[in-house]
């Protein structure tokens, strides 16, 4: 038996042996196998571990501020967790977040940290938790899934979820293939499946390396018109009469392929399905859910708006008025001299 890394280090596959002909099972990745190690954000190094009961379930809405050429100058992302089972809870969410308010509804307060949102306290079988956090827009920017190029005549939208996963193909069972691709029909997430499924193989495998997208749904207005639409690796331009408005939602969907591959799929449609999904997944958390199991959707908002004022230069200290000074040294020189006179006076007035 070898090792597989997929992309990121964050998962380990048991492949058979390239030249090994007898049936065997091999791991097969789930959605639950993140490709890269962002999105989510990462914990700071002195984070302590999470405590909860499973599940806790997050919907997020991540409102994106971007000016008239499309740069990202604001993010505010409103996280709501649900926390179902009775017992104490401890929870970090990562970010580079600035700034935390708690939003009507919650049933408790977040606390602030450097890099992260913190949360503690009981729950009596389904505390809500609810904050929006502003974050640090050049960070946050990174790990956004949509990039907008405002242009004179034109506005440009990137699918920036794309990345390469390396893994391996090989000769799957059709029947288990089938089956699994079922299970992720009914939960795109693959919480079913967990972290790990096996499928039989047999015949030769080698390694692969796969390019993977998360199809966004793109709906909302450009130059004041309807637009509606699935954006994959491609870009899509689109004309304007001029610098152009946009109010854009943006939303990870599985890929139209889980919904119609063959009756006896191959392993290499069922695993670009499951990688497809993995991608979905991790931008479904922009946050993350504590929960690594839990449920989780998020909905991002693009809107146009004023750039920020730049802060207001500092003043120079101002120089000196030599003339200035020399007088006011001037007068206080006199005034001592006077005051020793006085004192002179009342002292000879006295002897």
């Amino acid at each position: 038996m070898k090792r597989t890394v997929l992309a990121g280090a964050v998962a380990v596959f048991l492949v058979p042996a390239a030249a090994q002909a007898a049936p065997t099972l091999a791991l097969f990745p789930t959605p639950l196998t993140p490709l890269t190690s962002t999105p989510p954000f990462q914990p700071p190094p002195t984070t302590l571990p999470n405590l909860f009961r499973h599940p806790i379930r997050s919907t997020e809405r991540v409102a994106v501020g971007i000016d008239d050429r499309g740069n990202v100058v604001s993010v505010r992302a409103t996280q709501r967790l649900v926390v179902s089972r009775v017992g104490d809870y401890r929870l970090t969410v990562p970010a580079p977040v600035t700034d935390v308010v708690v939003v009507p509804g919650s049933e408790s307060s977040p606390g602030l940290r450097h890099g992260a949102i913190l949360w503690a306290g009981f729950s009596p079988g389904n505390r809500v938790l609810a904050a929006t956090a502003t974050l640090d827009p050049d960070e946050a920017a990174k790990v956004l899934p949509l990039r907008v190029n405002i242009s004179d005549d034109s506005v440009r939208l990137e699918n920036t979820t794309t990345t390469t996963a390396t893994t391996y193909t090989a000769n799957g069972d059709p029947a288990e293939l089938a089956k699994l691709l079922d299970a992720l029909r009914k939960d795109p997430h693959g919480g079913t499946l967990g972290h790990g499924t096996y499928v039989q193989v047999t015949g030769r495998t080698r390694n692969l390396e796969v390019r993977v997208t998360a199809p966004l749904r793109v709906t909302g207005r450009i130059d004041g018109r309807d637009v509606s639409f699935v954006l994959g690796p491609e870009p899509r331009t689109i004309l304007t009469r001029g610098n152009a408005e946009v109010a854009l939602s943006v939303e990870p969907v599985p890929p139209a392929s889980l919904y119609s591959v063959p009756k006896r799929p191959t392993w290499d449609e069922a695993l670009m399905i499951s990688l497809t999904l993995a991608r979905v997944r991790q931008y479904d958390g922009f946050l993350g859910n504590p929960d690594p199991l839990g449920p989780l959707a998020t909905r991002y908002a693009y809107r146009t708006v004023a750039a920020p004022a730049s802060p207001p230069p500092v003043p120079e200290p101002a120089a000196p008025d030599e003339g200035g000074l020399a007088a006011w040294l001037i007068a206080l020189i006199v005034a001592g001299s006077l005051a020793a006179a006085g004192g002179l006076a009342v002292l000879w007035a006295r002897s």
